[in-house]
């Protein structure tokens, strides 16, 4: 699909948000390179500078949140986040990103639809379960 949409940094304001309930259908990032989140995760030093790419376009593309974080834990990756920007805080000011607070920065989610439960929810964990396909690589 092609990517040439872009969400507005008002709709990011208005419609994102850090930690989605479970069974919120999201956008996915769409595009093909690495946000701060992933940075922050990675301890990522190598790439080249044009590999960073935040969140901006978006396509029809979605996923379904089986799962929802604590509070604490988005709390410590929002304070692991700052404290990655603020080691690269000029790199990020060539990029145009002055502030953590931008919401492109940010690791938002864009929830554009709900699941129904029909089912208690481990029920539906497990069903889904069933149907996954677990592959073994084994690397010598």
């Amino acid at each position: 699909m092609p990517k040439t949409k872009t969400l507005p940094v008002e709709v990011m304001h208005e419609f994102g948000t850090l930690n989605p309930k479970f069974g919120s259908v999201c956008l996915n990032y769409a595009e093909i390179g690495k946000t701060l989140e992933d940075l922050t995760q990675d301890r990522d030093n190598y790439i080249s500078d044009h590999a960073f790419l935040p969140f901006n376009h978006y396509s029809a593309d979605f996923n379904v949140r089986m799962h929802e974080e604590t509070a604490d834990y988005v709390a410590d990756k929002l304070v692991r986040m700052q404290a990655y920007y603020n080691q690269h805080r000029e790199f990020f000011f060539d990029q145009g990103f002055v502030t953590f607070q931008d919401p492109r920065l940010l690791p938002l989610r864009f929830p554009v639809a709900e699941l129904i439960e029909t089912m208690p929810r481990h029920e539906l964990l497990t069903a889904i379960s069933q149907h996954q396909q677990i592959t073994q690589v084994t690397i010598q």
